[in-house]
């Protein structure tokens, strides 16, 4: 397998970018994770923050107010257990507790050193370092970890030494020891591991997580089988909608990350597509492909992949 001359992936907020070029033979993420993020939100430091950001007069007031004073009991069966303070995190499932919580956690990007490249998408959290040598990719993210660990402290996070992980992308042997150090804790060198919805795998050849999506699509597939009949099942417009939804989107989703991998691996999904057109059109075994896709209005998944990338780019 040969490195290709100039692989790009873009995060969608443009804040992030991670280059893998010819000169750099190996690059290693760092994949944090916080252990109950929503609840070890500290209150205090959203006020601050919200001070430091230049809001003045009723807004942080109103937010005092809605965060301060909440109590909580557990109940196991008829029985209540005695009201508690909620001293720490904000509420979850109200409306302003992403907002919040995002205003708490956005610092922790001010905290990462200068060549260090790194990712957060709410409580999703990576650091990345390219090089042709090892022991100069493991300074740097050691020095970063160790102000990682120390905005943790400060901020009232903690970071999980379990789900913490660490992949070393390279197209020769890793190394199957890691160095790096969180808290203490050596971060477990692992060969894939999950990011936002994708699987990256060390040669970032995205077989597990196509194989992964492969899977999750076949069992969609069901849903179509049963309302496809021929009697009493939904009609073609319906039979679309729900392939839109439950099939497509899953296809589209992270297109942009592993449209990258190799043909022959991508197109591991055309039978998926075929076959859902097949049953949503009530067509044949042996209707041609092309065909299903013009009748339904669908253009083919090499398409729409390529279509992505042209519109990021």
């Amino acid at each position: 397998m040969r490195l290709p001359q100039t692989t790009q992936h873009y995060r969608s907020s443009g804040t992030t970018r991670i280059f893998y070029q010819r000169s750099f033979r190996s690059a290693v993420g760092v994949f944090f994770d916080l252990g109950k993020a929503y609840k070890s939100t500290w209150k205090f430091g959203i006020m601050r923050n919200l001070h430091n950001a230049g809001l003045r007069s009723r807004l942080p007031l109103f937010i005092e107010s809605f965060l301060k004073n909440r109590q909580f009991h557990v109940r196991l069966g008829s029985s209540y257990s005695d009201l508690f303070n909620q001293e720490m995190g904000v509420p979850q499932g109200s409306i302003l507790s992403v907002t919040l919580f995002g205003l708490k956690i956005n610092s922790i990007v001010k905290t990462i050193s200068p060549g260090v490249e790194c990712s957060l998408y709410v409580d999703d959290f990576l650091i990345c370092y390219r090089s042709k040598h090892i022991h100069i990719i493991e300074h740097h993210l050691q020095q970063c970890l160790n102000k990682l660990a120390d905005w943790a402290d400060t901020n009232g996070f903690k970071f999980s030494p379990s789900k913490t992980v660490c992949v070393h992308f390279s197209l020769l042997k890793p190394h199957s020891e890691s160095t790096l150090l969180l808290n203490g804790t050596p971060v477990p060198v692992v060969e894939e591991t999950k990011f936002l919805g994708v699987i990256f795998d060390r040669k970032l050849s995205f077989i597990p997580h196509i194989i992964h999506l492969k899977d999750k699509c076949t069992k969609a597939l069901n849903l179509l089988r049963v309302l496809a009949h021929t009697s009493w099942g939904a009609d073609q417009e319906t039979l679309l909608h729900l392939y839109r939804s439950l099939i497509r989107s899953k296809l589209d989703y992270g297109c942009i990350v592993y449209g990258s991998a190799r043909g022959t691996y991508l197109r591991m999904f055309d039978p998926i597509q075929n076959h859902a057109l097949r049953l949503c059109m009530g067509a044949y075994n042996t209707s041609p492909a092309s065909s299903l896709c013009v009748e339904a209005n669908e253009p083919p998944l090499y398409f729409r992949r390529k279509n992505c990338h042209c519109s990021i780019a």
